[in-house]
């Protein structure tokens, strides 16, 4: 009895064990033959994509968008402009592999039964795909309407008079948001239930200038002023002087801000204006074009000395000139020399420039608070270069006999102070330039035989 009934045991056991393994086998194939399929019940874009493979879906899906995207355009209406531009040429896309991808794989992430599951029972899972545009494209059709729309901001000026302070407002600028156009366009499209051209309105940001009307009522003072004459000037260096005065009258230079000359003034050509006139090169005079920049540099240089500005660059020239002080001019050579100096105030300065008379004076104005009338400006020789002598040996020359072919020239170190007084008494002498005027040898000639 006992043995019959094993018997019927192993008999059961082995039939639920075929039954079980064919259970498994019959799943697993089911589950197989399911792994390169979407599931039922996935949709993309609210259409069917079950028991579709990738390939399939992605056909079917982009058919769906190409259909409905073939005739669209997008319209940017600003004011009464509109601004039109195809799907195709701005490069509207879908992401519609990768999504399918993610449709594919949904669902798989379980064991066998859990996929069992979803295969017989479905899964009701809806997935977007996401658009986007072609950044090439985009930035294209966004310049076009930028040309147009965009404005560029307008600072405030002053002029000075005798009234005194006249200031010309300040415009505000404007600037199309290009990525909140963007993200409008693609939300357009995706927010669309029909087929019908997308319809946008474009933002713009305020451009502020960098000078407001606020910032020069501040200027109420002249703060230091310094006039030098060109008299004796040929017709060309006065031309130069008042081409390169015309380029700084008027310059605002906020707090923090620096002014450079051969920025303000740039490369002095015929193009411009620029006349030929003597400079100062290698020691000696020649002509050039923009001869004579160098006394509007220089007188400018002496006005920011009494100013108390701080002077980030400047050189003197290789020989002393007559216009202003030894130690106190300022060489300009575009390209390789520059005059700089920084506002270092707590408001903004203008630069005033008058030419007349052949004078050029230079007015620098401000708020009354920075004004330090205890200030002056001395210059020290520091050392005096003697010449050397530079013999030459001439055999036309009778023996012993020596002739002076040039006369020597005295070179200097020149120091620059800004000195300040209090109660008439100095309470600060700060060096604010060295100057380095070099020697001309004395040229002799000695006859030999």
């Amino acid at each position: 009895m006992k043995k019959k009934f094993m018997r019927i045991t192993f008999l059961l056991l082995t039939m639920l064990f075929i039954v079980s393994s064919f259970i498994l086998i019959k799943v697993q194939t089911i589950i197989r033959n399911h792994e390169n399929l979407i599931y039922k019940g996935i949709s993309i874009n609210k259409i069917d994509v079950s028991l579709l493979s990738k390939e399939e879906a992605i056909f079917k899906v982009d058919k769906d968008i190409t259909d409905i995207n073939v005739n669209r355009n997008v319209k940017v209406q600003i004011d009464e402009k509109s601004y039109e531009i195809s799907f195709s040429e701005l490069g509207v896309s879908d992401n519609v592999k990768e999504v399918v991808d993610m449709a594919l794989l949904w669902g798989k992430e379980g064991g066998f039964i859990g996929k069992y599951k979803n295969i017989k029972k479905g899964i009701d899972r809806e997935f977007y795909t996401e658009t986007s545009l072609k950044a090439d494209s985009f930035n294209k059709f966004l310049k076009v309407i930028e040309k147009e729309q965009n404005k560029s901001p307008v600072n405030a000026t002053v002029d000075h008079d005798w009234s005194g302070f006249l200031i010309t407002p300040h415009e505000i600028g404007r600037k199309i948001n290009g990525d909140a156009l963007n993200k409008s366009i693609i939300e357009a499209i995706d927010n669309s239930v029909d087929d019908g051209d997308i319809i946008v309105n474009a933002d713009f940001n305020k451009v502020f200038p960098k000078i407001m009307e606020d910032d020069l009522k501040s200027i109420n003072t002249k703060i230091a002023s310094y006039t030098t004459s060109f008299i004796n000037s040929s017709f060309g260096r006065c031309r130069n002087i008042e081409m390169a005065a015309k380029y700084i009258d008027n310059t605002i230079i906020m707090p923090g801000d620096e002014f450079s000359f051969n920025k303000v003034v740039g490369a002095t050509t015929p193009g411009k204006g620029f006349e030929y006139a003597k400079v100062i090169k290698n020691g000696a005079f020649i002509d050039e074009i923009g001869g004579g920049v160098c006394q509007v540099s220089s007188t400018l240089y002496n006005a920011v000395l009494k100013s108390n500005l701080y002077i980030t660059e400047r050189k003197n020239h290789s020989k002393i000139i007559s216009y202003v002080p030894m130690g106190q001019d300022a060489m300009i050579a575009y390209g390789a020399s520059d005059f700089k100096f920084k506002n270092n105030y707590s408001y903004p300065i203008l630069l005033e420039v008058i030419v007349k008379n052949k004078e050029i004076t230079f007015n620098i104005f401000s708020n009354e608070e920075e004004r330090d009338p205890h200030y002056e400006i001395r210059s020290e020789i520091e050392k005096e270069i003697k010449p050397k002598k530079e013999i030459i040996y001439d055999y036309s020359l009778e023996e012993g006999k020596m002739v002076i072919e040039k006369n020597g020239v005295n070179g200097y170190i020149v120091n620059t102070y800004r000195i300040r007084y209090e109660n008439g008494k100095i309470v600060e002498k700060i060096l604010v330039g060295e100057s380095i005027y070099a020697s001309k040898n004395t040229v002799v000639r000695i006859g030999k035989d």
